[in-house]
């Protein structure tokens, strides 16, 4: 089997009304993150400078096209194909009001070619003529007074550190494929609750999914599926439990933690 891949990242264009983006505080080497005093300082300067900035808008696309090719024993016969895949996505956000933020998963075929020995049924038709798109996120972002931050909508869950494999990723409804260019999964309808504390995080998460089956609406109290995260920050590591289940659902948990070890 023979394949070829490679990514065209579109580029993102963000349209700012207002004033342009301030400049980053320099900060000394001994400046401490998890330091109560900053912790603090740091919500009130983000609650008193909401009216200050404007609302921003942020657009943009990521395209892959991919081909692949194949070849029976002997050589007698052949599959081919070519396709296009992608994901867009919008977002408004307001420092007042919150954010938006929406993205589609899509993806096309080009073409389809079959010869030989190769049987029809080993090459399923597509539609040539129809792109297919996916719903992957749509979520409404929000706080109060910078010390709780929501989110309802559907959205994907990345719990963990880990952008190649994480023991926590039971949340989403599939696992991440890290040798995907883009990452289309759909999220989950949910809402998401985060607490960040002095050197640690708190997380609370409401699974809807499973409360509308076959068109049919079910008790939510026996099919809402309820996660917990807590993360904390100790010794130049990072470590963090997870649960999730419910009382029509296996219940799962998992350890994780993260950090530098030689450099690495």
């Amino acid at each position: 089997m023979r394949s070829n891949r490679f990514s065209l990242i579109v580029a993102v264009a963000a349209i700012i009304f207002g004033t342009g983006l301030g400049a980053q505080e320099q900060t000394g080497e001994d400046f401490d993150p998890f330091d109560v005093s900053a912790f603090e300082s740091g919500v009130q300067v983000a609650v008193e400078s909401e009216d200050s900035k404007p609302a921003e808008y942020l657009f943009g696309a990521t395209f892959v096209p991919s081909s692949t090719a194949f070849a029976s024993q002997g050589f007698g016969g052949y599959l081919a194909s070519g396709s296009i895949s992608g994901k867009a996505f919008a977002k408004l956000s307001s420092q007042k009001y919150g954010s938006i933020f929406v993205s589609y998963g899509f993806s096309h075929q080009v073409f389809q070619s079959r010869g030989g020995d190769v049987p029809a049924l080993a090459a399923p038709a597509k539609d040539l003529f129809s792109p297919t798109f996916t719903l992957a996120e749509l979520h409404y972002s929000f706080d109060i007074a910078k010390v709780l931050f929501f989110r309802i909508g559907n959205q994907l869950i990345a719990w963990g550190p880990s952008r190649i494999w994480t023991p926590v990723d039971f949340v989403n409804p599939q696992k991440m494929d890290s040798f995907q260019a883009i990452d289309t999964r759909a999220g989950r309808p949910s809402a998401r609750l985060h607490l960040p504390l002095e050197s640690s995080n708190l997380f609370a998460f409401a699974d809807f999914s499973n409360t509308v089956a076959s068109r049919t609406v079910r008790d939510l109290f026996q099919y809402v599926n309820l996660g917990l995260r807590y993360d904390i920050a100790f010794g130049g590591f990072e470590f963090g439990i997870t649960g999730y289940g419910g009382m029509n659902a296996q219940l799962r948990a998992g350890i994780d933690f993260s950090g530098r070890i030689l450099g690495a």
